[in-house]
């Protein structure tokens, strides 16, 4: 008799990114993770802050956080700051999630240990990224267990419909009025409920998800200006690059040279 069973949770890619800031650093995640990760504070603390919780991370904390939440992250450092963070995708169709976290039972010295062999593997050869993989199943399978489910939110049709307008005509140029319309609101109502549910305005949304499509492009390899500028619907090199930093809390510059490393 043939029995047959499929994986539960399939990474289809992941990445390590190497953090380092000075004294301070604010991430501004309103618009949404585009990946699902788990994160290790080497140095300093974080305030991270959801619509429903908030996690106060300090130094050998490791934690969890899915894809789509919308957060803010406030990151103090004596006298830096220096945190790891895993980024995974997983197979597309596995929408299962869970409640933003600290694992406290694997905080500490040995997951830094885990993590930074990870990184290292990836540098390496086919046999030492497989090893890296490999440790990484390892680490998730330990820390899944500490994970409840979360359940999104459910919140207006009638914002959840604004929101999906500006996640596919991001690059257009449309008046807010047209928004509103579009979702059969008035100008004053679309504000309201944006404010209320979401806690930022639908134009700063928009240009929160330009400027995660500009750093998704950025991610990619060589590009030009001009190509993101085009794809994203920036008006000018000039605004592009004082909505990124306010973002971002990074110059452009900043980020690639960080993408570099």
């Amino acid at each position: 008799m043939e029995t047959k069973k499929d994986a539960a949770f399939l990474i289809t890619e992941f990445s390590v990114r190497h953090m380092k800031f000075d004294t301070r650093h604010l991430c501004d995640g309103s618009a949404g993770k585009l990946h699902t990760s788990f994160g290790y504070i080497v140095k300093g603390c974080d305030t991270l802050t959801t619509e429903h919780l908030t996690l106060e991370l300090k130094e050998g904390s490791f934690f969890y956080l899915p894809d789509g939440i919308r957060y803010r992250s406030e990151w103090k450092g004596s006298p830096s700051i220096e945190y790891y963070m895993l980024h995974m995708t997983f197979a597309k169709g596995d929408d299962r999630k869970f409640e933003p976290a600290e694992i406290a039972p694997l905080s500490g010295p040995e997951t830094l240990a885990v993590i930074s062999r990870i990184e290292e593997g990836l540098s390496g050869g086919e046999g030492e990224q497989f090893g890296a993989l490999s440790s990484l199943y390892r680490l998730v399978a330990r820390a899944f267990p500490y994970l409840k489910p979360w359940e999104k939110p459910e919140g207006s049709p009638a914002l959840k419909k604004a929101v999906e307008y500006l996640k596919e005509n991001y690059a257009r140029d449309f008046s807010m009025a047209e928004l509103a319309g579009h979702c059969f609101l008035s100008e004053s109502r679309l504000y309201h409920l944006f404010d209320k549910e979401l806690k930022i305005s639908p134009l700063r949304l928009r240009n929160e998800i330009r400027v995660n499509r500009a750093m998704a492009m950025l991610r990619t390899g060589e590009v030009s200006l001009r190509e993101i500028l085009a794809e994203t619907g920036f008006s000018s090199e000039a605004y592009f690059r004082k909505i990124f930093k306010e973002q971002t809390g990074m110059t452009l510059s900043e980020y690639v040279r960080m993408l570099q490393k």
